[in-house]
């Protein structure tokens, strides 16, 4: 299986470039942890009585006017359900909803939505399409006759599971991507690095190590350098580049890639001879040097600090991150690169 986004159902950016889905299309299912999108005109969910985020429990009532459905399990999903805040003035706001857990990977999930009132407290009608699969009658729209063996299939899931096709407004299935999709890169790229890499270490330098002039500094070492890693990006692995997959959609070794390392040695670990290790991993868009700050800290619980750029969301992606801004189809440099 694969994920068929169509570049025609999405719109063009500001500029009026299209939206590119292939790297999305090389999923074989959605994210475990994905929002659920539609659209009912005028819903009120508090008349609804649809669970919200303060109450998570009530989406697994037997009545519950959305139901997800684990259709390999038969299992009730927990999620909570909102309106987009977003939405322009006047407009009908998607309804979110949000499972409370990941989906299972693998899996296939069903839909569905009952009941469904406005803020009198009238129920929305379903969509016409959607009523000629739910009733049975003739089929006369085409995507309906297109859809039918599959909702023959998704429509008795709920059956099974209690949930009565006359009382829907609408119903649809997913699967939810495998666990080889969504890790199955990162997985081979480790195994591959580490087999290369044997019992051995990867070849480093050390540039600098500074001696800190102020003697009331509480570092007492500031050491920075490079180390070779296997590198399974296009190019040179520079910011903006993606993975080098191969025929079988994993990625393929690329020679090597130089990273940077800082490390800070506080005075009682000398003192000491011993010390704790602690590699450093920074936030959005920032960089190894954030340990800088962490000497006083380092000194009093006696550990060394480590720190490395984590490339796809280090401060030398900052273009990358505003050049994807722009246009999304570009999005996939900055995890292909992270990974």
């Amino acid at each position: 299986r694969r994920v068929p986004f169509d570049p025609s159902a999405y719109t063009a950016n500001a500029a009026g470039n299209p939206f590119d889905p292939t790297d999305w299309n090389r999923a074989d299912g959605f994210s475990p942890g994905s929002p659920i999108l539609t659209l009912v005109p005028g819903v009120d969910l508090d008349r609804t009585g649809a669970a919200p985020i303060t109450d998570i429990a009530r989406s697994l009532d037997e009545d519950a006017p959305i139901v997800l459905l684990d259709a390999e399990t038969g299992e009730r999903w927990p999620y909570f359900a909102e309106l987009d805040a977003h939405a322009p003035e006047g407009a009908d706001p998607l309804l979110i909803v949000r499972p409370a857990r990941n989906f299972t990977e693998g899996h296939r999930f069903v839909v569905a939505l009952r009941g469904m009132r406005d803020a009198t407290g009238a129920l929305v009608a379903p969509d016409d399409t959607f009523r000629q699969l739910r009733d049975g009658g003739p089929l006369t729209d085409p995507w309906a006759t297109e859809q039918s063996p599959r909702y023959d299939r998704l429509l008795a899931d709920l059956e099974a599971a209690g949930v009565e096709r006359a009382d829907l407004h609408l119903a649809w299935d997913f699967t939810v991507a495998s666990a080889r999709s969504t890790t199955g890169r990162l997985l081979h790229m480790r195994d591959d690095a580490y087999a290369a890499l044997g019992d051995g270490v990867p070849a480093f330098t050390v540039d600098t190590v500074e001696v800190p002039g102020d003697p009331a500094s509480t570092v007492a070492r500031r050491i920075s350098g490079t180390f070779e890693v296997p590198s399974y990006l296009t190019g040179t692995g520079a910011t903006g580049s993606n993975l080098n997959l191969g025929p079988d959609g994993l990625p393929v070794r690329n020679g090597t890639f130089t990273a940077r390392f800082l490390c800070i040695v506080p005075r009682s670990a000398v003192a000491d001879g011993s010390a704790r290790g602690v590699v450093y991993g920074h936030g959005l868009l920032g960089r190894a040097e954030e340990i800088d700050g962490f000497g006083d800290f380092a000194d009093s619980e006696g550990i060394v600090f480590c720190a490395t750029d984590e490339i796809g969301m280090s401060s030398e992606d900052v273009p990358s991150a505003l050049a994807l801004s722009q246009d999304i189809s570009k999005f996939p440099t900055m995890p292909d690169r992270l990974q």
